[in-house]
């Protein structure tokens, strides 16, 4: 029979004794299950949040802006990145804010032509197009709204960044701020000087 581990292969919770460990230990133990499936999903996050709100997911955009990789002119790739909310369509209630890396010279003329020209969720349009892609964790945890996030300012919320890789080279960096209302939603809410008070 096969053992499956009680954490989700994308997300590790990591087993050291420093303090950015002991923090995920303490956040994970604070979580609850449906916490849990939201920040470790490695599908299409969007189609887990229309599942759990009812609704269907539209994205806002924030702001865009195309630059050169690390912003190097002489680099031949070139980089949009886009910050952006997921609200639900009908009462608008914000869930997540995200900000994705996409490199252009590694991605389809007609994923690049979608991305230009709509709003739409980089894991639906990836999704449409049939890409073969993976998902591998860089980091998760808890920490300080993004700038963009301005709904949310002052406020901590739990994150995750990661990357999406086709042909064995990254072509999206995406990190995703949830909500502190969709998270308290979700299940029980964790106690933000429980995390921050570990030395």
């Amino acid at each position: 029979m096969k053992t499956h581990t009680s954490t989700s292969q994308f997300i590790r919770v990591p087993s050291g004794r420093d303090t950015d460990s002991r923090r995920k230990q303490m956040l994970w133990s604070l979580l609850s299950p449906a916490q849990r499936a939201i920040i470790c999903t490695d599908g299409t996050l969007t189609l887990l949040l229309s599942a759990f709100s009812g609704e269907d997911i539209v994205t806002e955009g924030i702001s865009t802006h195309i630059e050169y990789l690390n912003n190097v002119p002489s680099s031949s790739e070139i980089v949009l990145t886009r910050h952006v909310k997921l609200v639900t369509k009908g009462t608008r209630q914000p869930l997540v804010y995200a900000t994705s890396e996409i490199n252009l010279e590694r991605m389809p003329i007609s994923i690049i032509d979608q991305l230009l020209r709509t709003g739409d969720p980089i894991g639906l349009i990836l999704r449409s197009h049939k890409l073969e892609t993976f998902r591998e964790i860089i980091d998760w945890g808890y920490s300080e709204a993004p700038k963009f996030a301005a709904a949310c300012k002052g406020e901590m919320l739990v994150y995750r960044t990661y990357a999406i890789i086709s042909g064995k080279r990254i072509i999206v960096t995406i990190s995703e701020y949830f909500d502190n209302n969709l998270m308290d939603c979700a299940g029980a809410s964790y106690q933000h000087e429980k995390i921050f008070k570990l030395q």
